[in-house]
């Protein structure tokens, strides 16, 4: 994989051109035409948007009529070598490559990845050097997808805290929705043991809740979150959940499984993901996930 980001890179670099401004909305639905998912946009208070789709790539740009205000563009583009990859699943040669190639259009870059909320990772990366001017981008890989927000201000201005909130605000507010419900990866041994594994990162603060439609059918027997081993410093690296699940030989029947991926203190909001399992309890105390009938 040592070589497969530059093209796309130098690509997106290349795309952004002029095009028909719209009015701002408090929600945008980016209009492309990918079968993998669809995004919306949250447009910051006062924020005009623009977008330019073309040949599958797609450029979108915020921006104010105020040119103290910063600019804002948005880089998403396909890669066939990275196909149904994510960021946080490579390894960590491929993302050090990754930071390498982005830092190839800043003069002095300094880079640091994080995570989302919702467990994506993202790599920051801004310019240090004052005589280049100073400008920051934040990128991230979904199912194959690059997206690159990039920001900065028209008359070289440097950055202040304030423009880096509004990027934490747009990449917040940047909702990739998947056509497909997601998957939930499991196994079951011996037909009476099954077990679930989740992509979760406990230093954002969320963590996975299960919730079991009939106990008296199906029990948790155990819940861990098993972190991914990596190099001594690293921050915010993310980990799996794991849980087993065994039938309680009460009868034969439905059990559903609901999972969600929420912060405890957050009583009030909606969790960041919910999934949900179907499996069928047989009278022999066997089990197998099965597609529920209406």
């Amino acid at each position: 994989m040592t070589r497969k980001f530059v093209a796309v890179f130098a690509a997106l670099t290349l795309l952004w051109g002029a095009f028909g401004a719209m009015a701002a909305t408090e929600t945008y639905k980016v209009v492309e035409d990918f079968t993998e998912f669809d995004v919306e946009l949250e447009i910051p208070e006062g924020a005009f948007v623009r977008q330019q789709p073309k040949d599958g790539w797609l450029c979108v740009e915020i921006g104010y009529e105020d040119p103290a205000m910063p600019a804002f563009d948005i880089n998403i583009a396909f890669s066939e070598e990275m196909a149904g990859e994510f960021l946080g699943q490579l390894p960590q040669e491929d993302r050090d490559h990754l930071a390498e190639v982005i830092g190839e259009a800043f003069s002095l870059p300094v880079h640091e990845f994080f995570e989302t909320p919702s467990g994506n990772t993202i790599l920051f990366t801004r310019e240090t050097d004052p005589d280049a001017g100073d400008y920051a981008s934040m990128t991230t890989v979904y199912k194959g997808f690059f997206f690159q927000l990039h920001c900065n201000h028209n008359d070289y201005a440097p950055l202040t805290e304030a423009d880096i909130r509004l990027m934490h605000q747009i990449l917040e507010g940047a909702w990739i929705i998947d056509t497909d419900p997601p998957a939930i990866p499991y196994t079951i041994e011996e037909e009476t043991v099954l077990t679930v594994s989740l992509e979760a990162n406990a230093t954002t603060g969320y963590s996975w809740t299960c919730e079991i439609s009939d106990e008296g059918m199906l029990v948790c027997e155990s819940e861990e979150y098993v972190p991914i081993e990596t190099v001594e410093g690293t921050a915010g690296s993310g980990g799996t959940y794991v849980a087993t699940f065994s039938p309680t030989m009460a009868g034969a029947g439905w059990v559903s499984i609901t999972f969600r991926y929420a912060r405890s203190w957050e009583t009030e909001a909606e969790p960041a993901d919910t999934r949900v399992l179907n499996v069928w309890i047989y009278e022999a105390g066997t089990l197998s996930v099965e597609e529920k009938p209406e």
